[in-house]
């Protein structure tokens, strides 16, 4: 019963999110619980309809590493739909090839995910981590960033993603020497009374020039704290000082 249970608030989240697409008549009521949290003791109704899908894992024999943000499926978390509703999930995860939110169900060591449409998405929490789905300009698309630190005037973000690195050829036998491998890599981006996000270096002299309405002050406040602004939590210290200016 219980994994009943479950699989149908899976499914009900995803027939939640269709409707907000517009297909009327496809919708579903889910109770609010004292956190305002979906769960299988508030589910109500379901209608017909989807935006979600079931997949296989495939694994590449000549690849290592991975392209999920987490290295294990042990994660609780909430997903968000459009209309602001969260439903809790163990086994979530974020494909970061895909950029995309996948969870496993009961048994973790099977090869299949449920695979979230991401725009059937708001954002989520996994763990301590919240990731937001945000248009990017520089990219062409919605992804799923991290936010790192939000407030009145500066947002912070951080996109995930993963690269291959191709193992390098013998010059004598030409046979790859070792496996071509998943490289994790991180952008940070910034965004300014809400004028939308651009990437920014974690260098000094790039967020100088960002905040050059201040930048005596920050520069002051830089020196004074012995911030290296290369470290994430010094460089969001920096904004949230900024932003009380």
């Amino acid at each position: 019963m219980k994994k009943i249970m479950t699989l149908l608030i899976l499914v009900a989240f995803c027939l939640n999110a269709l409707g907000q697409r517009g297909n009327s008549g496809r919708a579903f009521n889910v109770g609010q619980g004292s956190n305002g949290l979906g769960s299988s003791n508030n589910f109500l109704s379901i209608r017909a309809g989807n935006s979600g899908k079931w997949v296989k894992q495939t694994k590449n024999e000549e690849l290592t590493g991975s392209v999920y943000l987490f290295d294990d499926w042990n994660n609780r978390g909430v997903i968000y739909s459009n209309d602001g509703k969260g439903y809790k999930l163990d086994g979530l995860n974020l494909n970061l090839e895909l950029n995309r939110l996948e969870a496993k169900f009961e048994d973790k060591s099977k090869n299949s995910v449920y695979a979230f449409d991401p725009e059937s998405v708001k954002k989520a929490t996994i763990g301590n981590k919240v990731v937001k789905r945000i248009r990017l300009s520089d990219k062409e698309g919605e992804f799923f960033l991290e936010e790192l630190s939000i407030n009145d005037k500066v947002g912070f973000y951080k996109l995930y993603s993963v690269s291959i690195k191709y193992a390098r050829l013998n010059p004598m036998t030409q046979k790859k020497m070792g496996n071509n491998q998943y490289i994790k890599e991180e952008t940070y981006y910034i965004e300014f009374n809400g004028r939308g996000l651009e990437a920014i270096e974690l260098k000094k002299s790039k967020i100088l020039n960002k905040l050059k309405d201040k930048k005596e002050k920050v520069k002051k406040f830089i020196k004074e704290n012995k911030l290296n602004v290369k470290e994430e939590n010094d460089f969001i210290k920096l904004l949230n000082y900024y932003s009380s200016l």
